[in-house]
């Protein structure tokens, strides 16, 4: 699988540095420079570094630096990631969607005593929380030695330390 989609960067990387785009001057700004970018995103796919991905667009007559093929490559990413959570965004609320909809049909049985039923309902539920982020995250401090800490803390220390205690007791 993973061959699969290297042979096709290999080649989609090799179609854009042998196809030039067709770069119309009567298109919009706008429209030539995103036409730049998937092609410097296409070649970048396919293994090219930044420094090459300029020096074939000027070679186009686009003259580009490497950190102008950078910041294109950077632009197409940025809007693919936009793309991607507003998927997942998506994909989230269909799922919740479906949960749902099985909650409902189980849930009288669960409400009866079935015991099975019981069993989906608090696992839909449990799926449901994951989803939507209701549970709290489980917070690990790092342990960080008593001789690491800065002298004035190691001094509050033992004040801290005698106060807990007696709220304690």
């Amino acid at each position: 699988m993973t061959n699969k989609v290297v042979d096709e960067s290999a080649q989609a990387s090799a179609q854009a540095q042998q196809q030039p785009p067709e770069w119309n001057p009567g298109l919009p700004r706008k429209v030539r420079a995103r036409e730049l970018e998937d092609v410097a995103f296409e070649l970048r796919k396919g293994g090219a570094s930044y420094g090459d991905i300029a020096k074939i667009l000027t070679a186009r007559g686009t003259k580009i630096s490497k950190a102008g093929a950078h910041k294109a490559v950077a632009r197409v990413l940025a809007a693919l990631r936009e793309h991607t959570k507003e998927l997942a965004v998506d994909v989230r609320e269909m799922e919740l969607q479906r949960l749902d909809s099985v909650f409902m049909k189980i849930f009288s049985q669960a409400k009866a005593g079935n015991q099975g039923a019981v069993d989906r309902v608090l696992r839909i539920m449990e799926r449901r929380a994951k989803l939507l982020g209701l549970d709290a995250p489980d917070i690990q401090l790092p342990y960080v030695p008593r001789e690491a800490l800065p002298e004035w803390i190691r001094e509050e220390l033992p004040k801290s330390e005698q106060q807990s205690e007696q709220v304690e007791a």
